[in-house]
C-alpha cells in the first residue's frame, strides 16, 4: 500500500522529547539551547503526522545482490516489512520530503523522503531536521563542548554557508535523520 499524506486538518499529538543529560558532545551548551526552545511560539505550530503502523507492508525479501562481481542467483527470501526496518520508535518517527538542494553530498536530493526520529539523542556530525529562529533546516549538525554549526553539504553551490548556532538563537535539534528514501 502506498503511503499517503494525510490531510492537514488533523495533525496528532507531538511526542514528548525527553532530554537527556547523559549525553558527551555539547551537553550543557545542548541543553541551554533546548531550554529556551522549547518557549518557541512558531515551533509548536509544526506538527508533523506520526507513523500508523497498523496498514504495514510485508513482502518477501529476495536476497542479496551483488555490487561488485556477478554470482550465480541465490534462493534466499527472507520477509521483509518496511516499517518495521525503518521505524524503530513508532511514537517519535515522521516522515518529511527534502525541499531544496543544500544536502546534496549527504544523499539527500531535493523530493527524497527523510525519516526522522526524535528519539534518537543528538550526536556530533548526525544529519538532523533542526528549528532556528523560526524556521526548520536539515544539516549535519556539528557539536563541540563550546559551540554547535549547522553544516550544509553542497560543495557544488556556495551559497549555503554554515551556521554558527548562538546562545541568543531560538535553536532546538528537533530530530535525528535516520533513513533517506529516493526514487531512482
Amino acid at each position: 500500500k502506498p503511503v499517503e499524506e494525510l490531510p492537514a486538518e488533523k495533525p496528532q499529538e507531538q511526542p514528548k522529547q525527553e532530554e537527556n543529560t547523559s549525553s558527551s558532545v555539547g551537553n550543557v551548551l545542548l541543553k541551554d539551547f533546548k531550554a529556551k526552545a522549547g518557549t518557541a511560539t512558531d515551533m509548536n505550530e509544526f506538527v508533523p503526522h506520526s507513523i500508523d503502523t497498523t496498514n504495514s507492508y510485508e513482502t518477501e525479501l529476495m536476497g542479496e545482490v551483488k555490487a561488485g562481481f556477478p554470482s550465480p542467483a541465490e534462493d534466499i527470501r527472507e520477509k521483509l516489512d518496511l516499517i518495521r526496518l525503518l521505524v524503530k520508535h513508532k511514537a517519535a518517527t515522521f516522515f518529511f520530503r527534502v525541499d531544496g538542494v543544500s544536502m546534496v553530498d549527504s544523499g539527500m536530493d531535493e523530493g527524497d523522503i527523510i525519516i526522522v526520529d526524535r528519539a534518537v539523542e543528538p550526536y556530533n556530525n548526525c544529519k538532523a531536521v533542526c528549528y532556528i529562529d523560526g524556521e526548520y533546516t536539515i544539516k549535519r549538525v556539528e557539536m563541540s563542548d563550546k559551540s554547535i554549526r549547522l553544516m550544509p553539504a553542497n560543495e557544488n553551490n556556495k551559497s549555503y554557508k554554515p551556521i554558527e548556532v548562538a546562545p541568543e538563537n531560538n535553536f532546538l535539534i528537533w530530530g535525528v535523520v535516520t533513513w533517506v528514501i529516493k526514487k531512482m
